[in-house]
Parts: structure tokens; C-alpha cells; sequence
């Protein structure tokens, strides 16, 4: 039976870290970014469109959706 991870099935990204040295981008590990925005509100709870603007995560939330949006590209 194969194994999909969540980078497979297309739930993450991982990010590679920038840095113009190269022994620092060696160090420091990639980010891992969500692709889907959907999912990450229903986890946080967020029920209505008010919600977003008002919960700690709204900042996080939106990279999450910036970054989908340049997968797809």
C-alpha cells in the first residue's frame, strides 16, 4: 500500500530558507507552509467572515492564501 504525505497530496509546501550565505542556508530548515486557507480556518474555528480580522492568526492566514496562490502560478 503506497504512503502519500502531506507534501504529495499537495497540503504543504516546504519553503527553502533565503540567505546569501550558503553555510547559514545549510543550517536553518525550510518552512513549511500550508496550501490550503480553507482548511486552516476550519481548524482555528472560524466560523463567519468577521472572525478572520479579529483572531491572532489573520497574518499567518494570509501568507497561507499568498502562498497557494503562487503554487498554482
Amino acid at each position: 500500500m503506497p504512503r502519500y504525505g502531506l507534501k504529495t497530496t499537495g497540503q504543504i509546501a516546504l519553503v527553502p530558507p533565503f540567505f546569501e550565505h550558503f553555510g547559514k542556508r545549510l543550517i536553518e530548515s525550510p518552512k513549511v507552509c500550508s496550501l490550503d486557507s480553507g482548511l486552516s480556518g476550519y481548524l482555528l474555528g472560524i466560523e463567519s467572515e468577521a472572525l478572520p480580522n479579529r483572531s491572532p492568526f489573520s497574518g499567518p492566514r494570509f501568507e497561507t492564501m499568498a502562498a497557494s496562490e503562487i503554487v498554482k502560478a
